[in-house]
């Protein structure tokens, strides 16, 4: 997929149509749909537009994503984080515990040295938890920094 296919999808998956969108964006909606058009020659979206169509359409984790792939990397949305010490203190055990299942399915995987496939997607899955909860623990520490 490329950057012009994001746009096209994300105007004409808009719940009000491309005509919505132009109208929430101050624009024609046979314009808009032209720039939209990936195979046009004579139109095109400037990087306002594209910004402006994210934003009305709630579609800038799609645009994360993209560029985060393209890049050879993944999105990760940050959670809410509680504002208590007490949640600061769920985040960091939180962290700690999934750390542990990372270790423990490591351990029991690994045990017999044949290692598979639906092994290493549940250690995956298991990973996965652990960067969630240090993202979410570190922007739970960033909020009580003063």
């Amino acid at each position: 997929m490329t950057i012009k296919h994001l746009a096209y999808r994300v105007g004409h998956e808009f719940p009000g149509s491309v005509a919505g969108l132009a109208s929430l964006m101050a624009r024609g909606d046979v314009v808009l749909r032209n720039k939209l058009n990936p195979n046009s020659e004579t139109h095109h979206l400037n990087i306002e537009e594209f910004e402006m169509m994210l934003d009305f359409a709630n579609r800038n984790q799609d645009a994360a994503e993209y560029f985060a792939a393209k890049a050879g990397g993944v999105f990760m949305k940050v959670p809410d984080v509680p504002e208590s010490d007490l949640g600061l203190l769920d985040l960091f055990m939180g962290t700690t515990k999934e750390l542990g299942d990372v270790a423990s399915a490591f351990q029991s995987a690994y045990a017999d040295g044949n290692y598979t496939n639906k092994e290493y997607d549940a250690l995956s899955v298991e990973v996965d938890e652990v960067i969630a909860r240090l993202l979410e623990f570190k922007a739970g520490v960033k909020r009580v920094v003063r």
